[in-house]
């Protein structure tokens, strides 16, 4: 999840073509585009022993991209730890990832109205960050690899407006734009290993193949 949100946040880039560190709109700072407040919340968090290490200090995270993605790992155990009930086993990734990027007070207030981060009302900026993330993080966590040559994205996992039936639906996958409109002939690899279950077409999805990536005695 940090990977993917480090991408989402900064490119993976600590400073820009001039070697100057990346600096946010409203102050944030590098990889994990941190702002200061954060950092001081963090010492908190540490000093009360929710999180361990040693503390941060602000220059350090500024300079150090090292020391920029620690504080991203701890901010995100320090989201997790207020988000998800580990009770349960409720890993709310949307929900953690959504935090980072607007904030943990304007998540808790959301999340007291609807626990469901896509029923959430947000700017559409700020879901196309989650939608973003998440896919991302999947990739990362599960050692995918990306199935087509080209990494546009058409339209995104989650909520969205269904093309062919003009409602608001879930979208439980990503659709991946061809290298060249309209043509086809890209060459299409599987994400992982896995056992080819079905073939065919419909007027809906086109040609597909099925792949199932489980276990074969599943």
């Amino acid at each position: 999840l940090v990977k993917a949100i480090l991408i989402a946040e900064s490119g993976l880039r600590h400073t820009n073509k001039s070697s100057r560190v990346i600096t946010g709109k409203n102050g944030e700072k590098g990889l994990g585009q941190l702002k200061q407040v954060t950092v001081e919340q963090l010492n908190k968090e540490i000093a009360a022993g929710r999180l361990r290490g040693p503390a941060f200090d602000w220059n350090n995270v500024v300079s150090d991209p090292l020391e920029n993605i620690r504080a991203a790992v701890e901010y995100v155990k320090y989201l997790q730890n207020l988000f998800v009930d580990n009770t349960n086993n409720q890993r709310d990734w949307e929900i953690v990832a959504a935090a980072y990027n607007i904030g943990p007070t304007k998540v808790a207030e959301l999340s007291r109205k609807n626990k469901n981060f896509w029923k959430f009302k947000l700017k559409r900026l700020n879901i196309n960050y989650v939608q973003r993330v998440i896919p991302l993080s999947y990739l990362f966590n599960n050692r995918l690899v990306w199935p087509a040559p080209n990494n546009r994205i058409n339209s995104r996992f989650g909520y969205r407006k269904n093309p062919k039936t003009g409602k608001y639906e879930m979208h439980g996958g990503i659709d991946i734009a061809p290298l060249m409109p309209r043509q086809q002939g890209d060459l299409i690899r599987a994400i992982s290993p896995g056992y080819v279950v079905d073939t065919g077409y419909t007027n809906i999805n086109g040609y597909y193949v099925k792949i199932f990536h489980g276990s074969i005695e599943d």
